[in-house]
């Protein structure tokens, strides 16, 4: 909620329709591939629309955690 994940994203019936849906993405991805893009989203795809946050790592690791 405060980062702003769900200005884009739905996570469980929650939040946005811009970007995907990322109730069930655990299932899909993980840790070693969700770490680097949302640290630089544009080094993995020059095209996407996902901002980079500039997060700080603890808080890179405590979005993908959860």
């Amino acid at each position: 909620d405060t980062i702003g994940c769900l200005g884009c994203h739905k996570v469980a019936d929650r939040g946005g329709a811009f970007g995907p849906d990322l109730s069930r993405v655990a299932e899909k991805i993980d840790a070693l591939w969700t770490i680097p893009w949302i640290k630089k989203p544009l080094s993995y795809d020059p095209e996407t629309v996902m901002p980079d946050f500039r997060l700080e790592e603890d808080q890179i690791i405590d979005i993908t955690a959860y």
